[in-house]
């Protein structure tokens, strides 16, 4: 799974919007768009440490690679 469908499927665990959850990493709706279909391949640091804030999981919960994950949708 891709960081991009990771970031959708915590942001629909959440029940955010990608407006609310624009509005919580202070970025745009396009942005989060584009971040979830892959079409910005480099997300920085700070704004994957803001998503994970956000979205109140862990870092790894986004950038990792591992199908482990016990949540449902991931």
């Amino acid at each position: 799974m891709n960081i991009g469908h990771r970031i959708k499927s915590l942001r629909k665990y959440q029940g955010l919007t990608q407006k609310e959850l624009a509005e919580k990493v202070h970025k745009s709706p396009q942005v989060i768009s584009n971040w979830e279909r892959g079409y910005t391949p480099n997300i920085t640091n700070e704004d994957i440490v803001n998503l994970a804030t956000a979205l109140n999981v862990k870092v790894s919960d986004i950038v990792s690679s591992s199908n482990d994950d016990t949540r449902p949708d991931l």
